[in-house]
C-alpha cells in the first residue's frame, strides 16, 4: 500500500469477499495521468 500512495496513487474503493478459501480485501487504485 505505501508503495502505490508514494507513487501518486490513491485508494478509491475496497470489497471485501472470500476467495481460495480465505477471507480477503479487494482494493482499487487510481492515478491521473
Amino acid at each position: 500500500r505505501a508503495i502505490y500512495e508514494s507513487s501518486g496513487f490513491r485508494l478509491v474503493s475496497q470489497e471485501h469477499h472470500h476467495s481460495f478459501g480465505k477471507d480477503l480485501t479487494g482494493q482499487t487504485w487510481e492515478m491521473g495521468l
